[in-house]
């Protein structure tokens, strides 16, 4: 069984990264590696996902309501943990 999982980070090395990663595992499918939560929501509108890596600049968003029983893992982006 593949876990449906959708990336929203806005940060380009971030997504890069933990895309290459999400490949690389058997069980995961990458349905989108988003940059917006505009993005995100057509996502969610049009897909049931399982799995949502989300950086945590985007946890005070709407969004995470609208996520049914999807689980969800806070990240953050290489950009912010550089500083």
């Amino acid at each position: 069984m593949l876990i449906n999982c959708v990336l929203i980070a806005n940060d380009v090395a971030t997504k890069s990264l933990i895309s290459k990663y999400v490949r690389q595992t058997d069980y995961l499918k990458l349905l989108k590696s988003c940059g917006s939560v505009n993005e995100l929501e057509e996502i969610l509108a049009n897909n049931s996902i399982d799995l949502l890596l989300i950086d945590e600049q985007f946890i005070d968003s709407d969004v995470l309501k609208k996520l049914g029983e999807a689980q969800v893992i806070v990240i953050q982006s290489v950009e912010e943990s550089a500083e």
